[in-house]
Formats: structure tokens, C-alpha cells, sequence
């Protein structure tokens, strides 16, 4: 019997030290992540909080879908419901979407000429923290 639970707190201990590891290195991973967005948050402030101010709007809150367009003199129609961010408005805008992407904030989800975004939800969380 003894043998028994010796094998039990080794195997515990064991499951402890493999579930710290993981742990330690996620939140390197979310520090990473973290520092990355500030980063590219300070490259253009007014298109996070424009996101940040649009989501905490009732009617958007669910809308997790963005798209760049070149000019302001440009329209764009949807059937469903996106934002809608211009170029000439904000010109660091393609690379942002681009270190979002490459970070796993955002998804390209582009079906035409137009490039189309969908927000995941670690970025729609993060933006709190911005």
C-alpha cells in the first residue's frame, strides 16, 4: 500500500511541475502579446480607440468585422453590419492590420477587392487594457 501512494505523490508532483510550466509560459506568451499591442497602439491611437469606443456602443457590441478602404470618398456596402476605417483617414493602417494579424488578433477574412477583418476575441478583450 505504501508503495502505492508513493507512486500517487510522486505522479501529483510530477503534474504540478508540467501544469506551472505551462502557466509560466502562457503568461510570457500574454506579456508578449500585451507589449506588441501597445506598440502598434501607439502607432495609431485613434483606430484602437475608435474600435474601443464603437464596441462599447449597445448596437455594435457584437460586431467583430472591419474593413480598409483607400479613401473616405469611397462607399462600402455590407450585408451585415462592419466598420468601415479609411486610409487617407488613418495611414498606418494596413500595418497595423498586419501586426494584428501576424500577433493572432485579428483574422484576414477578404472575399473580394476589399480587405476584411474579423476581430478575435482576445483583441476585443485586450482593448480594455489599452
Amino acid at each position: 500500500m505504501t508503495g502505492w501512494i508513493t507512486h500517487l505523490l510522486a505522479f501529483l508532483a510530477g503534474a504540478g511541475a508540467v501544469l506551472l510550466l505551462l502557466v509560466t509560459r502562457r503568461n510570457r506568451a500574454g506579456s508578449q502579446s500585451d507589449k506588441v499591442l501597445r506598440k502598434l497602439y501607439r502607432k495609431c491611437p485613434d483606430f484602437f480607440d475608435d474600435v474601443r469606443t464603437e464596441l462599447g456602443k449597445a448596437e455594435f457590441k457584437d460586431v467583430r468585422e472591419f474593413a480598409i478602404l483607400k479613401s473616405s470618398q469611397i462607399t462600402f456596402v455590407s450585408e451585415d453590419v462592419k466598420f468601415v476605417y479609411y486610409e487617407d483617414e488613418l495611414p498606418d493602417l494596413q500595418e497595423i492590420a498586419a501586426g494584428l494579424e501576424n500577433h493572432g488578433f485579428i483574422d484576414d477574412v477578404t472575399r473580394g477587392k476589399t480587405p476584411l477583418y474579423r476581430m478575435r476575441e482576445t483583441f476585443v478583450i485586450a482593448l480594455g487594457s489599452l
